[in-house]
């Protein structure tokens, strides 16, 4: 079963799909993603690219970004602040993760480096088995 499938699944059982942006009307849930991300303090970089969108009566209430540049990986996830807590945005970081870990079997040499400057997120990706790879301030890390 692909990563995407397994999402998929989880959020169904949550009430609301996840879906990658090539499956449905690309240009609005596009469109919302980018202006939740925009209304966030998530500074979505243009080297990202939507990748998935979670969505909840025709709304976009959360994205996943996420970017491969030579060997390095990253993803970006912003949430509606309503649906904040509730488990959406553990979940678009697990498909990010699991998306990570597709691509590094095929390409061992790729490394995770997430710009990270919630420290409730550290402590959400710690959990996850990620660690601090540079600390920039007190807030920021790179994690991986």
């Amino acid at each position: 079963m692909s990563w995407f499938k397994k999402i998929a699944e989880w959020h169904l059982k949550l009430g609301h799909q996840i879906v990658p942006i090539d499956e449905f009307d690309e240009h609005q849930l596009a469109g919302q993603a980018y202006e939740l991300a925009g209304q966030s303090t998530v500074n979505i970089l243009r080297d990202k690219e939507l990748n998935l969108v979670a969505v909840e009566n025709g709304r976009v209430i959360g994205a996943l970004f996420t970017s491969l540049v030579a060997e390095s990986y990253s993803f970006d996830v912003v949430i509606a602040p309503e649906f904040q807590g509730k488990g959406i945005g553990r979940e678009l970081i697990d498909a990010g993760m699991m998306e990570f870990q597709q691509l590094q079997g095929d390409m061992p040499e790729i490394e995770m480096n997430l710009d990270v400057t919630n420290p409730m997120l550290q402590d959400v990706l710690k959990r996850r088995g990620l660690g601090i790879k540079q600390r920039i301030g007190n807030d920021r890390a790179i994690m991986g």
